[in-house]
C-alpha cells in the first residue's frame, strides 16, 4: 500500500494522477486508457488501465507499477492509503471516454446505438476506424464513430452510440487449441 499528503476532499485525484501517470506510460510505448481511483471495500484503490497494440503482458504491468508508483510517491497527491493496481483493457472492456476510440482503432468493437442507423439493428459489430467529423454529425457534435463490417463501413453520430465495447474475446482463442468442434 501506498501513503501520500497534499490532495484532499473536493480535488480531482484521477486528473492529477493521469497528469502524471501519462507521460510515463506513453514513454513506455503504450496508451494510457484509464486512471480511476475509489473505494473496493474498505480499501481505496487505484486502477490505471495500459493497452498497446501488440497486447499488454504481466512485464508491462510490473514495469508501469514500478513507474508510477515511484512518481506517485515522488509527487505525494493522495492523502489517504490506496492500493495501485495496473492492468490491460480486457477483452470486453466497455468504452468510458471518447480518447478509447482513438486508442482502440483496429480492434472488433460492438456499438449498441439509442435506434437503428443506417437502417441496421441497434447493435453493430465490427472492426472500428476511428472517431471522425462528419456532416451528418455536425448537426449534433460533429463526431461519429466509423466502423467496417462485413456489410460495408458505417457511420455512426456519436451522440447515437448508448454503449461501445471491445469484442475480442473470440480472435483471442482462436487458434488455441479451444473453442473448435472435434
Amino acid at each position: 500500500m501506498r501513503t501520500g499528503g497534499s490532495v484532499g476532499k473536493g480535488t480531482d485525484i484521477e486528473g492529477g494522477v493521469a497528469a502524471i501517470v501519462r507521460p510515463i506510460v506513453e514513454d513506455m510505448g503504450l496508451s494510457l486508457v484509464e486512471a480511476s481511483f475509489g473505494r473496493a471495500g474498505p480499501t481505496w484503490v487505484l486502477r490505471v488501465v495500459i493497452f498497446k497494440p501488440s497486447g499488454v503482458d504481466l512485464d508491462d504491468c510490473e514495469a508501469v507499477s514500478r513507474r508510477v508508483s515511484d512518481a506517485l510517491d515522488r509527487a505525494d497527491i493522495i492523502d489517504r492509503r490506496y492500493v495501485l493496481e495496473v492492468s490491460s483493457p480486457g477483452l470486453e472492456r466497455v468504452f468510458k471516454s471518447e480518447d478509447e476510440y482513438r486508442i482502440f482503432v483496429g480492434r472488433k468493437v460492438t456499438l449498441v446505438t439509442r435506434s437503428p442507423v443506417e437502417g441496421r439493428n441497434r447493435e453493430i459489430s465490427g472492426v472500428l476506424l476511428g472517431l471522425v467529423e462528419n456532416e451528418e454529425a455536425r448537426a449534433v457534435e460533429g463526431k461519429a464513430v466509423k466502423i467496417a463490417t462485413e456489410a460495408g463501413e458505417v457511420t455512426v453520430p456519436l451522440d447515437t452510440v448508448r454503449k461501445a465495447r471491445l469484442d475480442e474475446v473470440e480472435s483471442a482463442f482462436r487458434g488455441k487449441g479451444g473453442g473448435g468442434k472435434r
